[in-house]
């Protein structure tokens, strides 16, 4: 999938969850918490830092956090975002060192 195409569909993906939201428990803070879980987790990847047990960590707090159909949604905007975030830092188009990352990994307080 091309980077364009992929960006798109994550931003439908997370339209349609903000639209929806209304018959959902998701606040704007967990959202927010779900696209920042994201872009760590994607760029760490990209840097070649071990992801997986944070990785099962956010997935458990997606669980948690998130009701039905409301899961799947984000535990789709998630993944997406992970990929997108680790195609951009494998190609260069992102804004943070692999060494600014993995500081930030460590530091990341995790669900």
């Amino acid at each position: 999938m091309s980077n364009h195409l992929l960006g798109l569909v994550l931003v439908v993906i997370v339209c349609i969850a903000l639209t929806e939201r209304a018959a959902y428990a998701a606040s704007d803070a967990d959202i927010d918490q779900l696209t920042s879980y994201a872009v760590i987790l994607g760029r760490a990847t990209a840097c070649g830092e071990d992801t997986e047990n944070a990785a099962r960590r956010v997935g458990a707090w997606v669980d948690r956090t998130f009701n039905g159909q409301e899961r799947s949604h984000m535990m789709m905007i998630l993944v997406l975002g992970m990929q997108h975030h680790a195609e951009q830092q494998a190609k260069g188009n992102s804004p943070d060192s692999c060494s600014s990352i993995s500081r930030t990994l460590t530091k990341m307080v995790w669900p």
